[in-house]
């Protein structure tokens, strides 16, 4: 299961910092992808992640070399790979989601929630 964190209207975006919670007993994160928004212009990007599969948390960031600037539009920022490893409904939460620009300036933006059902 591919999930896709996307960012709309974005203004000079450089760096994405967020917070996952997800139920262990249903998924586990396989992989972490850089989305085609925030590498948009620049070298290619390996996100920084944290994954506690057991406990159903991660930690994932991703940010653009500075010499490369900030970039401004819609589209993905992460993709976020899943594996199913049983049925069931869950929901994903963000409880921390941090945007920021080139100049370091905090980017708001509403913590995504989805809810997945596992068959």
């Amino acid at each position: 299961v591919a999930v896709s964190i996307q960012v709309n209207n974005a203004s000079d975006l450089a760096a994405v910092q967020l917070g996952l919670k997800f139920d262990p007993k249903i998924l586990r994160i396989n992989n972490v992808i850089s989305g085609d928004l925030i590498r948009r212009n620049g070298p290619e990007l390996v996100p920084s992640r944290n994954v506690l599969n057991d406990s159903g948390d991660a930690t994932i960031g991703i940010a653009r070399d500075p010499s490369s600037g900030g970039v401004s539009g819609s589209g993905t920022v992460l993709t976020i790979v899943f594996q199913a490893v049983a049925k069931g409904a869950t929901i994903l939460t963000v409880p921390q989601l941090t945007l920021t620009g080139s100049a370091g300036q905090s980017i708001p933006a509403p913590p995504p929630t989805l809810t997945l059902n596992v068959m």
